[in-house]
């Protein structure tokens, strides 16, 4: 576990479960998508 560079299993199955998140939303959008929220001013559509 260490030489992958993991200290504990939990490091390692947090990593997995990501990898795991970002293959499927690849998988359904086709594209790389940005798993976070973006920060900014709120704006409304007119």
């Amino acid at each position: 576990m260490n030489r992958e560079g993991f200290d504990t299993i939990e490091q390692a199955a947090e990593f997995v479960m990501a990898q795991s998140v970002r293959e499927g939303i690849k998988r359904i959008t086709g594209k790389g998508r940005a798993l976070y929220a973006i920060k900014g001013k709120k704006t409304t559509c007119v």
